[in-house]
């Protein structure tokens, strides 16, 4: 490695830590969340995305982003970590891949806007106070869920859908990729799979679950201080967090069924 290549890793880097510790000074209730992604320099993409295990940037990119302003680059790895507090890289379920990344990242950056934190503050366009009106008209919750339903309904043309892409976009989804890839390998080689990357995937969902439910519980603690301002974060997270549990419990009580029903069959 040269050392060009090494001072590249070592900017970046800089720029992400000191990110990650004025998040921390501002949001002490995500300390888990902000240190739950490692850093990688990945010269795939002009960007920066996530895999729900690392932070992939592009030093340039970053660089470019830290100068202009660094609430840029702070609003940009929040928005990476509550991607994956949310487990969005993991739930692309069949749904049209395009519409899903544009839901998940209206959900995140609906939260980003809501705080009052000087850390991520910028002023919120006309545009997305539109969308974020509409769509609580709607929904109770703007979850990802939520939204990519709605829109769904709202059948957008290629230009509308192409605006909102270009509002709402902040970092690259192309690392959420190997998901689809997975799905489909498992469908056409069913059991003879091998499964390692299934398994892997999995204990980062399990990972990020565990994490959002420790988030969850500080954040109970500092919304008292907070108030208002983590009112969304925290609703959010209890959809989220109880939907997980309920599909778990609903998974231990087939399982039990399943177990009765074999001792009635001997």
């Amino acid at each position: 490695m040269n050392e060009t290549h090494q001072n590249l890793i070592r900017i970046g880097t800089d720029i992400l830590s000191a990110s990650r510790n004025e998040l921390y000074l501002s949001m002490r209730f995500l300390d888990l969340a902000l240190s739950g992604l490692r850093y990688e320099m990945n010269l795939s993409s002009l960007y920066v995305g996530t895999d729900g295990e690392k932070i992939l940037f592009n030093p340039r990119y970053l660089v470019q982003r830290y100068l202009s302003d660094r609430v840029l680059v702070n609003r940009a790895y929040l928005h990476m970590v509550l991607h994956c507090l949310f487990r969005h890289p993991f739930h692309l379920n069949h749904r049209d891949e395009e519409l899903w990344h544009l839901a998940c990242d209206i959900a995140v950056e609906s939260i980003v806007d809501s705080l009052s934190v000087k850390a991520v503050r910028l002023v919120v366009s006309d545009k997305r106070n539109e969308m974020y009106d509409m769509l609580r008209r709607e929904l109770k919750v703007l979850s990802a869920e939520g939204i990519y339903r709605v829109l769904e309904e709202k059948k957008l043309s290629l230009q509308e859908f192409g605006k909102l892409q270009l509002e709402f976009w902040v970092d690259d989804h192309v690392f959420w990729e190997h998901q689809k890839d997975d799905e489909d390998e498992n469908n056409k080689d069913g059991d003879n799979q091998d499964n390692s990357n299934d398994q892997q995937q999995q204990q980062l969902e399990e990972k990020w679950t565990e994490i959002g439910e420790k988030t969850e519980t500080n954040l109970e603690t500092f919304s008292k201080d907070m108030g208002a301002e983590a009112g969304e974060l925290l609703q959010y997270l209890k959809v989220e967090n109880r939907e997980r549990y309920d599909y778990r419990q609903f998974l231990q009580k087939f399982v039990t069924l399943k177990e009765d029903m074999r001792v009635d069959d001997d």
